[in-house]
């Protein structure tokens, strides 16, 4: 055999393997309360030190999540000229640094929502938004967002929610809430006479109720990374974050279907002449389960069963006409499933409609399982790792739901059907159709609450 393929995911981390941030704000802000939310870690590191008293230059991280690094600087007030200045030096450094890695990748400028009648920004934030800060993103960050949803509640009253239906009133707040944001907060911002040209600014709270802003700040965060910008940087942040599960699923198809990405010809082969099926399969796997990022340190989904249950759920797609067994079945035969494949498994790739219909169906099929134990996990956030348990419930929710497979299994079968995969004078647009199908199938087995609005971006 020839060398073994490289992984695209591996090749992406290579360069940027973590995504960096610099948080600013005063202490009791809620910045580590942010951090371990958006991350979904219990404990932040600085070598020896606690966060809070770590130097800007220090770097803080978490064994439960390798693919973030932050910096963090207290703040400053008026007249504190060296502090200032050693933060404007941190982000000039780092905008120098010739490695993608090691460079400023967003920063996180967090406010605490101001009483009535206190000033919105301090005159160092002020100052701070002055400078010169590239193509850097810069949020500000609006925290204890709960504060004023409340406010609006009550002010509300029951006179104007009182004969509204429940969903009516959740909206009817949401709309007052962010009428009175824009105005008292987002519109000062552009007051502003300097600003970053990459700005944002989102209203953001840590409480159960309001996890939704979390998911806004990610994907403000995600927009302002500007186009130019290596596609790095964005799966690092797609990855390292733990609460946007659109970004996971648009990420792994963005991985699979980039230039480099083995979703590219598929029906042609090309990236995988003589290659073996099962080294094939594992790389696709690795790939997509490296940017869901889920805490696995057991590696219960790169190693586990969770492959060779797919490749049974597969094996209709085979011998089209045939019946998929149930996932009693799949559950029980695990890893000795890979025997029953024989040759196709430790084969050579063909170029078959046969290997097709079954590679596409595994990508569906595992991507459409990791979202539903993306929120299975976000429904049991005492109980973040992994386990053996939690990967069949999920996969045995999707395998026994007979109906819905055999229509994204049947539509898999109609595409390869009407491919003529001789035919090379034609680009392979195979990426194109699993794509598709990812985003016509994916769907939400908990019933997660979609944010209202989306988030303003500068």
């Amino acid at each position: 055999m020839n060398q073994s393929l490289p992984s695209t995911a591996e090749e992406l981390f290579d360069e940027c393997p973590r995504f960096r941030i610099l948080t600013l704000g005063k202490a009791g802000v809620g910045k580590t309360a942010l951090i371990k939310n958006v991350f979904k870690v219990e404990k932040l590191l600085c070598s020896d030190k606690e966060p809070g008293k770590c130097n800007i230059r220090d770097e803080i991280h978490s064994s439960e999540n390798t693919r973030f690094v932050l910096h963090d600087c207290q703040g400053f007030e008026p007249g504190e000229t060296d502090k200032f200045n050693k933060v404007k030096g941190f982000i000039q450094q780092r905008a120098q640094e010739p490695e993608i890695k090691d460079q400023l990748h967003a920063i996180w400028l967090c406010i605490q929502i101001p009483n009535a009648g206190d000033r919105l920004i301090e005159p160092g934030a002020v100052e701070f938004l002055k400078l010169p800060f590239g193509d850097v993103p810069v949020i500000v960050v609006f925290t204890h967002y709960d504060k004023i949803y409340k406010e609006t509640l009550d002010k509300l009253g029951s006179s104007k929610l009182g004969t509204l239906e429940e969903n009516q009133r959740t909206i009817l707040v949401e709309q007052e809430t962010e009428k009175y944001f824009r105005a008292e907060y987002a519109d000062l911002l552009k007051q502003l006479g300097h600003s970053p040209k990459t700005l944002g600014w989102i209203k953001v709270s840590t409480r159960d109720d309001y996890q939704h802003t979390l998911n806004d700040l990610v994907q403000t965060t995600y927009k302002l990374i500007p186009n130019g910008a290596a596609e790095s940087i964005r799966v690092a942040l797609a990855t390292a974050q733990r609460v946007d599960v659109d970004l996971k699923v648009v990420n792994t198809t963005r991985v699979g279907t980039s230039m480099k990405g083995y979703w590219h010809g598929l029906a042609s082969s090309i990236p995988f002449t003589k290659k073996l099926i099962r080294e094939c399969l594992d790389l696709i796997h690795k790939d997509i389960v490296k940017i869901w990022n889920f805490s696995d340190p057991g590696m219960i989904l790169e190693d586990g069963d969770l492959k060779f249950m797919t490749l049974g759920l597969v094996q209709n797609l085979a011998n089209p006409g045939t019946t998929n067994p149930d996932s009693g079945y799949l559950l029980a035969e695990g890893i000795n499933f890979s025997r029953k494949l024989g040759d196709w498994y430790s084969g050579v790739y063909t170029n078959t409609p046969s290997t097709l219909r079954r590679l596409m169906g595994y990508i569906v099929d595992v991507t459409i399982v990791l979202e539903q134990l993306f929120w299975d996990k976000a429904a049991q956030p005492q109980k973040s790792t992994v386990s053996a348990d939690d990967v069949e419930k999920v996969f045995g929710l999707y395998a026994d739901s007979k109906e819905f497979v055999e229509q994204v299994h049947g539509e898999i079968q109609s595409y390869v059907d009407s491919m003529n995969l001789i035919d090379t004078s034609h680009p392979d647009s195979t990426h194109e159709e699993v794509e598709r199908l990812i985003r016509a199938h994916r769907r939400n087995l908990t019933g997660a609450k979609k944010p209202a609005e989306s988030p303003h971006v500068g």
